[in-house]
């Protein structure tokens, strides 16, 4: 199963936290992962992930495996056993210390096309991000020159129609308003535990306040005052 292998997927619209709540799962020392995999999002399966740009070029990069690496990780899984992909991709990333942790999906870009990566990724708990509109359309503009319109478009075509249906009807999908996880991201984490099947122990996330500290906390709602 999957869900033996990977057993959590993050996503949400770009610069919605997703980072930020991978970042403290990954504190977990039953989690692991390395920078976005995208590998649940390729339209034309396995077979063809070594040309899905860039996804496949920053998996080699942060997760630390050579192209040699991803020949035989693609041609082991075939054209969709995701499980073989992930376990291989554990196997050979030298950035994973240790082979027996499980693994993050934290993967913005899967929600642009999230009945797939709903379908394939089977019984894997999904968290999907949300910011407040005006927070999440201020980082686009403060990260980047892009135009008011266009980052509206953006949000727009990463939340509307199905997906938000998807989303709130779907019970191993978990819903997680930014601006509450920053504030308490304790009640996340035990939740995160309970769905994928996870001993919580408070120690193991000591250090999450402080990655989430009061100057961040403040500096997400200034944009509103």
């Amino acid at each position: 199963m999957l869900r033996d292998i990977l057993k959590l997927i993050i996503t949400g619209h770009e610069h919605s936290g997703t980072t930020i709540c991978k970042q403290i799962f990954q504190l977990s020392p039953h989690l692991d992962t390395g920078f976005e995999c995208g590998i649940l999002s390729s339209t034309k399966g396995i077979r063809a992930y070594e040309k899905y740009k860039p996804y496949s070029a920053m998996l080699m990069d942060s997760w630390g495996i050579t192209p040699a690496d991803l020949k035989s990780i693609i041609s082991r899984s075939g054209t969709k056993d995701y499980e073989a992909f992930y376990y291989g991709l554990r196997e050979r990333a030298s950035n994973i210390k240790n082979k027996n942790v499980f693994l993050i999906d934290k993967t913005p870009v899967y929600i642009r096309n999230f009945s797939k990566v709903l379908r394939d990724s089977q019984d894997v708990p999904i968290f999907v991000m949300r910011k407040d509109p005006r927070n999440l359309i201020w980082s686009l503009l403060k990260r980047r020159t892009i135009k008011f319109e266009r980052a509206c478009k953006r949000f727009s075509d990463s939340y509307c129609g199905r997906n938000q249906n998807l989303i709130e009807n779907n019970p191993r999908i978990k819903l997680i308003q930014f601006e509450d996880f920053i504030m308490d991201p304790v009640t996340y984490i035990k939740d995160m535990c309970e769905r994928c099947n996870l001993e919580y122990n408070a120690e193991d996330f000591l250090a999450a306040h402080d990655m989430v500290d009061e100057k961040k906390r403040l500096s997400y709602q200034l944009p509103f005052r």
